[in-house]
């Protein structure tokens, strides 16, 4: 989707103090929290933030809900507005702490599943860790001279996601196959992919592409992160210097057991 796919750390940046130091952090724990439960069951997950710096470490822990779109959108939604979000579900051990030196510290997120029988599928919803600037010494003095510059403040996210049981399953569909060319004439396969189900799952995306004659030209595959309903990603292949001509490609998502979808596609370069 990753950390954070979509989904590894991401860089803020802020109007500061000029000499506001850089909180350094770390999240050392998984970046998906992913778990079967059933209506009315309640679980734990711990997320472990490291302060890699000598120095003492403010940390702020927050939720938001998050979806992701196939031209490289991410939304942090206010917690609990999303239809499938499962932010009102997480009760978080502390949302503001102080961690020593070279320590990890754990946060542990209790997830309480709603005894609702109607629930199906997966909900899920994020969890943030941030660093917190330490400001200026002097700033809290009279008639101290605010400097104002840019400050980067570490972010990271951990999805926290609740698979009903077994129930719901995933549906896949593909839009927007564009067969690409660059300037060099090095040829490629875009297309997006959208979970229209109930469920999330990860998927492993294959490509074979033939020409007119029925030949295997080239193939190609890559594992993808995990997808939710109603999210989409974007997937490239590189085809290489293939002849100009009429080709059949022929794409398979495979989430294992009965969760493989594919089609074929008629494209030109």
């Amino acid at each position: 989707m990753k950390r954070l796919p979509l989904f590894a750390s991401l860089v803020l940046l802020a109007l500061c103090p000029l000499a506001a130091a850089t909180a350094q952090i770390a999240l050392v724990s998984d970046a998906v929290a992913e778990r079967d439960a059933e209506p009315g069951q309640t679980y734990q997950t711990r997320l472990l933030i490291r302060n890699v710096s000598q120095v003492p470490q403010d940390v702020r822990v927050y939720q938001t809900d998050y979806l992701f779109t196939a031209d490289g959108r991410t939304l942090y939604g206010t917690p609990g507005t999303t239809p499938r979000s499962n932010a009102k579900w997480v009760a978080l051990s502390q949302s503001y702490l102080t961690i020593p030196p070279e320590t990890t510290v754990p946060v542990l997120c209790t997830i309480a599943v709603p005894t609702d029988t109607t629930l199906r599928g997966t909900y899920w919803s994020m969890v943030m860790v941030e660093g917190v600037s330490i400001g200026t010494p002097d700033a809290g003095k009279p008639n101290a001279r605010v400097q104002v510059g840019l400050s980067v403040v570490t972010r990271y996210g951990t999805q926290i996601a609740t698979n009903i049981g077994t129930t719901g399953v995933s549906k896949l569909a593909f839009d927007s196959l564009t067969a690409t060319t660059d300037k060099d004439g090095h040829h490629g396969l875009r297309f997006d992919f959208i979970n229209t189900g109930e469920r999330a799952h990860r998927f492993n995306m294959s490509l074979e592409l033939y020409n007119a004659a029925g030949e295997l030209v080239t193939k190609a595959a890559q594992s993808r992160g995990l997808l939710y309903p109603g999210t989409a990603a974007r997937q490239v292949f590189d085809v290489g210097t293939v002849p100009p001509g009429a080709y059949t490609a022929v794409l398979v998502a495979d989430g294992g057991g009965d969760q493989v979808f594919g089609g074929q596609f008629k494209i030109s370069y």
